[in-house]
């Protein structure tokens, strides 16, 4: 899944069939196995090859409110290389302008932002 996410030529197809959302439940699980662990970390995989498009309708993508507050939920109760693994998805999404614009005219996602940047420092200080 991840090469089809990768691949220019077929990442739009591969958003536009939703599968992406079926990953999502897989990022709420509890990180206390290691199988947990690792569907996890496939799942956000996926999503890291997909916050690298730089095709519009992907980054619209993850303009998603309820995308964006999973994300930022998984940063609350994952391990230690989920966190640092959402991490690197939120900075990547986050240095978009399409996004930025969003996130600042939608009061809810502003705040959960917030929460990340102080998750991400908390996160920085034990690291």
């Amino acid at each position: 899944m991840k090469l089809i996410a990768k691949n220019e030529d077929t990442i739009t197809s591969f958003k536009r069939s939703l599968f992406p959302l079926y990953l999502l439940p897989f990022l709420n699980l509890d990180s206390s196995t290691k199988e947990n662990e690792q569907l996890k970390l496939s799942s956000l995989s996926v999503f890291f090859s997909l916050a690298n498009s730089s095709k519009i309708e992907i980054v619209k993508f993850f303009a998603d409110e309820e995308l964006l507050s999973i994300f930022l939920k998984t940063l609350k109760e994952g391990s230690k290389i989920s966190i640092l693994v959402m991490v690197c998805i939120l900075k990547i999404i986050l240095s978009k302008e399409e996004i930025m614009e969003y996130i600042c005219g939608n009061e809810n996602l502003l705040i959960n932002v917030k929460l990340f940047l102080i998750i991400f420092n908390y996160f920085l200080s034990f690291s």
